[in-house]
């Protein structure tokens, strides 16, 4: 068992499984790949990271877009937080646990007002 434990891919399997990091959801049929998937810690336009800008009472509206194109569509309940390109995104919305809740490859902002409203955030 310690030989097992002394490898770095073990430990950090474990580590996920233990922590509920690893943890991830299915995408729905029509869904983005990366839906249900835990968000990795990106980089934001303002300095800071994803993972710290987590709170339990709001999702993060992740805007991969040069010019900031999904500004307006923040509330009280969505964060709109410009960050730098990952997975050829256009836009990714985040659950408050981490999670990507909903993925999308072009900015269209009729759709993602959409996908606001089906989880009561918008």
């Amino acid at each position: 068992m310690s030989t097992l434990l002394a490898r770095p891919e073990t430990n950090a399997h474990l580590a996920g499984l233990l922590s509920g990091l690893s943890v991830s959801y299915r995408a729905p049929d029509a869904g983005h790949p990366l839906e249900g998937h835990r968000v990795p810690d990106l980089h934001l336009l303002d300095g800071d990271t994803l993972l710290r800008r987590l709170r339990v009472d709001r999702f993060l509206l992740v805007d991969f877009t040069p010019a900031g194109e999904l500004d307006a569509l923040g509330s009280p309940t969505v964060e709109v937080v410009p960050a730098r390109p990952w997975s050829g995104l256009a836009a990714a919305l985040v659950r408050p646990d981490g999670h990507l809740a909903r993925a999308w490859n072009t900015a269209d902002a009729h759709q993602v007002r959409e996908a606001l409203t089906d989880w009561g955030v918008s």
